[in-house]
């Protein structure tokens, strides 16, 4: 360093170094090790020593099926695998190889005729593991399901399986989380059960057809509700103290969350049911000092509601968005009650309502209840009535 004053300089002895790279250390984990076909596995590098690429054989062929490192591998067939990761950087390479890790097996087949594994769907769901497929011939199965365990529940033909409840139990299937059920008939007609399906988190409920129930889907949290076709003809369409107060295509209730809502069809066949049904059940208010489980952060959209009392009912719920919907021969269409704040609704469709045509359109077709003082604002955008 120089300056006017002079210059001076400074030395600082072995003040960098540099390692030489070390060989990395091959590891990895899978989030499933066994279930049925076709099964879609995710693995995660756990190597060290700073690998910088990656060769995944996940069936030790001799043929790397990946260089990603986490990838996701989807087995097809039954068999059991031995998966081999090599890693690779500049000081070296790496091989952890783990015999005999996955292990697939072939979906369970149910047939009420007798050429299946199991001649009912309950069978299936207690002699099946955690993550298996069932898969369920056509035919008419006269039971009440409970899955107490993750499982795809699958019609062979879409809508060939028929589930007829063999009793009025409160509902037709019954599960807790990760569950998908895809494709079935479910009929309560002889014995009315209260529910057609009630699921807790992360459910998938797809391309079903639901009638002769007084609520078609009770949702729980975190779960797609897609393409079903619900028709309901129960008798109590005001929200009561119980569950038997209540009859709508969809419910979501005391803090349901996170759940999306889309392409369905909900009607009623005596014009007094709700499409879907958004709200906590109290016997307080917010007046009283209640403070509410609020039913929020769900998603309504591209639904068709119609011939119901209310296309849809919502009560003390917030951050719900509302998109795309047609509402049609609906005594109202969108009702609020004693909502929470930053409610949605954008592009949906009003059509004539039978209680509800000219003039009053605008007013009784989106309809708000305040009660207890509790603030509600609307945000809604490109809705048409028509």
């Amino acid at each position: 360093m120089t300056n006017a004053g002079g210059s001076d300089e400074k030395t600082k002895t072995n003040y960098i170094a540099v390692s030489a790279a070390l060989t990395p250390v091959a590891a990895f984990n899978s989030d499933v090790t066994s279930g049925t076909a076709s099964l879609t596995v995710k693995f995660s590098d756990k190597s060290t020593n700073s690998p910088a690429s990656w060769s995944w054989d996940f069936n030790n062929d001799g043929v790397a099926e990946s260089t990603a490192q986490n990838p996701s591998f989807t087995y097809a067939t039954a068999g059991v695998y031995t998966v081999k990761l090599t890693v690779n950087n500049s000081a070296g390479s790496s091989v952890k190889t783990k015999s005999n890790l996955i292990t697939v097996r072939e979906p369970w087949n149910v047939d009420v005729e007798g050429s299946g594994d199991y001649a009912t769907i309950q069978e299936a769901v207690n002699a099946a593991a955690a993550g298996d497929t069932i898969i369920v011939k056509g035919g008419t199965y006269t039971e009440n399901i409970n899955i107490n365990k993750s499982l795809t529940l699958r019609s062979e033909t879409p809508l060939g399986a028929i589930v007829n409840p063999a009793s009025d139990e409160s509902v037709s299937l019954l599960f807790l989380s990760n569950v998908v059920i895809d494709g079935f008939v479910i009929s309560g007609s002889d014995t009315f059960p209260l529910f057609g399906i009630t699921g807790g988190t992360y459910c998938t409920f797809t391309n079903n057809q639901i009638s002769g129930v007084n609520t078609g889907i009770r949702v729980g949290n975190y779960s797609l509700v897609s393409n079903n076709t619900i028709t309901t003809n129960g008798v109590g369409a005001i929200p009561g103290p119980t569950m038997y107060d209540m009859t709508a295509g969809i419910l979501l209730l005391n803090g349901s969350s996170g759940n999306t809502i889309t392409n369905n069809i909900c009607t009623s066949t005596n014009g007094v049911s709700i499409g879907i049904l958004i709200l906590t059940v109290s016997g307080a208010t917010v007046g009283d000092g209640y403070t509410p489980v609020f039913t929020e952060h769900n998603t309504i959209s591209y639904n068709t509601f119609s011939s119901n009392r209310y296309g849809i009912y919502v009560q003390q719920s917030r951050y719900n968005a509302f998109l795309g919907n047609i509402r049609t021969d609906n005594q109202y269409g969108l009702y609020f009650q004693q909502n929470g704040d930053e409610t949605t609704t954008s592009g949906n469709i009003f059509l004539p309502e039978f209680n509800n045509r000219q003039q009053y359109c605008p007013n009784w077709f989106l309809r708000f209840q305040r009660q207890c003082g509790q603030p509600l604002e609307f945000n809604g955008s490109h809705n048409l009535c028509l």
